[in-house]
């Protein structure tokens, strides 16, 4: 969202203490309706990025909305301070946390794409393993060797990995997105029965082998055009500050 917050040294150790969440902007209408109760543009919609803290009960606001951290804070270590003054006043539950996930396959691929980072994804036809596949991804996500340096999915099944230029077979795969999130190449595969300290080891590999591609808006907006590449958003983008694109005949990617 903000680099030149997000991405400092001080900011990230004050967020271990936090919940921090990767929005998915028009891809959820509960989501957006939430949204815009937070942050709001003089239109009324939701203007494509919001920023905010809260407190545990996610009622009480700790920072001024916005659309980025510096409408809060006036800079970084000012971000931090607060944060860790904001953390002091409340005791963290000793709870199972969940997998860091966007609700489905094709949108976590392509998040993963646009955050440069590789995917972690689970794949099985059987929901109790699916079930099973989360809980063991949630506990390698969460240790201190993979904390942050990935993008998961939820575990999914064979046909929903299909609806990228992916098919995927059972098991669990560290995937390197392709630079539009529509497909990539196969960084690492384990056994759907690895246990965690396993796939902790297998993922470590593939991040050592990732080479995430230099990326310029401008120059990715030109080529993704070019290419054909369009995004169908599942609810209609009410930014009016952000590019605008004719939606092609055949639909969205």
């Amino acid at each position: 969202m903000d680099r030149s917050f997000l991405l400092q040294k001080e900011v990230i150790e004050a967020s271990r203490d936090f919940v921090c969440i990767r929005l998915a902007t028009y891809e959820d209408k509960e989501e957006v309706d939430y949204l815009t109760q937070v942050f709001h543009g003089p239109s009324g919609a939701l203007e494509n990025t919001v920023f905010t803290m809260l407190a545990p009960d996610a009622r009480k606001y700790l920072a001024r909305s916005g659309r980025a951290p510096q409408w809060a804070f006036s800079d970084a270590a000012d971000m931090a301070k607060s944060m860790r003054r904001f953390a002091a006043e409340y005791k963290p539950a000793d709870t199972q946390k969940a997998l860091p996930a966007m609700k489905d396959f094709r949108l976590s691929l392509d998040v993963a794409a646009c955050d440069n980072m590789p995917l972690v994804a689970a794949v099985s036809d059987d929901h109790d393993e699916r079930v099973k596949l989360n809980q063991k991804l949630a506990q390698v996500a969460w240790s201190r060797e993979l904390l942050g340096r990935t993008a998961y999915a939820r575990a999914a099944a064979a046909g929903d990995t299909a609806k990228t230029k992916l098919a995927l077979q059972p098991g669990v795969y560290v995937i390197e997105p392709d630079a539009f999130g529509t497909g990539g190449k196969i960084l690492a595969w384990m056994d759907s029965d690895a246990d965690t300290a396993a796939l902790t080891i297998g993922i470590a590999g593939a991040l050592a082998r990732f080479k995430p591609p230099v990326k310029e808006a401008r120059t990715h907006i030109t080529d993704g055009v070019r290419k054909g590449i369009y995004w169908k958003t599942a609810t209609p983008v009410t930014d009016p500050h952000g590019p605008r694109r004719e939606e092609p005949a055949s639909g969205g990617q």
